[in-house]
């Protein structure tokens, strides 16, 4: 097996909308760069290249663009590519969206996205022999799921403070995740998955790859400023940072906390791997999913509805956003599976509910799982279809660009994953 990693600095220009707040928020400070990371496998007869961007959503033009270039420099095919957002909130300012009302540095853009693939293109270059490990450990108590039964059985985004909360609607997946790399004995970078929202910055001070960023700073001191690591985060649509007992503080470096205790989960992740060697796989699957639909008597039921919620504005903007805007019924999506050895790292579109990345791992033929949410593609949240109905006042399922799947689209992405892992097995 050959192995490289490679990262480039992508810092912009101060002054970039940071999309993520449904306001006009400006990155008018550094408080760490921002990186893309990238990995390259091979085996000889299989390749694989994995990238992650310091970026809350990936631009919908984005892959085509990384994988042409990728293709042209190194003839890594398209479907041998994958590329992530790390979903921090304070990222590169390269997402377009009226919605959102923010809009991307066209000029940065152009070298962001050459920036992204030339990190894919310069660890190919650097491939050399390596072996593989994994290893994993649960990290609590600093993430918890943000959607809550009330009383009456109202379905709600965000419980801290509120005085009539029956039960949480969900769970957290505590795993750390490392699939780690090492030559001549010593760690020279890893693929680390964990399952929290990356929006725990408190008031936005400027660009930050949030907790990520600390995680990583604190693995280079441990294993040399050579070392990468390449964060995916979990499956986190649910959940963030925000502890509902609101007689816990959440301090607004709460980031700083959370990278340095990542940091050490992954440090004895590493220290206590096992084996993972083995054929390299990788499999890229289209799968379709439908979208809601707003007509007339939805938007006006919808509209009256939230005009009795707390951010009745930002919902009542977004539906009728979505609903002059949207003319497509379906959206082709993509769903990876990348094998080393008895590892399998999953690739999902869009922001993905915790139980959907739980019931993945659970089902599948691998030993050792890492389940990576927004990747490839710009789309919306995936919830379970128990979420959908008349008593929901989900955030996470109000009808707009960011949420607009239908429900059965989780029982869909569960089965692809799936089918793909069954696939991969068999390499």
């Amino acid at each position: 097996m050959r192995v490289a990693f490679y990262e480039s600095d992508i810092t912009p220009p101060l002054g970039g909308f940071i999309s993520g707040h449904y306001a006009n928020v400006r990155g008018n400070d550094v408080v760490d760069k921002l990186y893309a990371k990238a990995v390259v496998i091979e085996d000889g007869d299989n390749i694989a290249a994995l990238m992650v961007m310091d970026t809350v959503h990936i631009p919908g033009d984005a892959r085509d663009a990384i994988t042409k270039r990728v293709y042209e420099y190194t003839g890594i095919r398209p479907e041998n590519v994958c590329i992530c957002s790390n979903h921090t909130h304070a990222g590169a300012p390269v997402l377009s969206n009226p919605e959102l009302e923010c809009y991307e540095d066209a000029t940065y853009k152009d070298v962001f996205l050459r920036l992204c693939a030339d990190a894919i293109i310069l660890a190919y270059k650097r491939l050399d022999d390596a072996t593989a490990k994994f290893g994993s450990c649960n990290v609590e108590g600093i993430a918890f799921n943000r959607t809550f039964v009330l009383e009456d059985g109202t379905f709600v985004t965000h419980g801290r403070g509120r005085k009539n909360i029956k039960e949480s609607l969900g769970g957290i997946d505590t795993e750390l995740g490392v699939l780690v790399f090492e030559r001549d004995g010593k760690p020279i970078g890893a693929v680390t998955n964990y399952a929290c929202h990356q929006c725990c910055m408190g008031p936005i001070k400027g660009y930050s790859g949030d907790y990520s960023s600390i995680m990583s700073k604190k693995l280079k001191e441990y294993y040399g400023q050579d070392f990468v690591n390449v964060f995916v985060i979990g499956c986190a649509g649910d959940v963030n940072h925000h502890n509902p007992d609101i007689n816990v503080p959440v301090p607004n470096d709460i980031y700083i906390t959370m990278g340095l205790k990542l940091a050490e989960g992954a440090k004895t992740s590493i220290d206590n791997a096992t084996d993972s060697n083995g054929k390299v796989g990788m499999i890229t699957a289209p799968i379709e999913f439908n979208l809601r639909q707003a007509d007339y008597d939805y938007t006006k039921a919808r509209v009256l509805h939230y005009l009795n919620t707390d951010d009745h504005f930002m919902r009542v903007r977004n539906l009728l956003h979505y609903n002059s805007n949207n003319h497509n019924k379906t959206q082709t999506v993509f769903v990876q599976g990348i094998s080393v050895g008895d590892t399998c790292i999953y690739a999902l579109p869009g922001e993905v509910f915790v139980e959907i990345g739980l019931e993945i791992k659970e089902k599948s033929p691998f030993k050792n799982n890492l389940v990576a949410e927004n990747t490839n593609t710009r789309s919306g949240y995936v919830c379970p279809e128990r979420v959908f109905g008349d008593n929901d006042n989900l955030y996470e399922t109000a009808l707009c660009f960011g949420s607009c799947y239908a429900p059965d689209s989780c029982e869909k992405l569960i089965s692809k994953s799936i089918e793909v892992a069954k696939l991969l097995k068999e390499v």
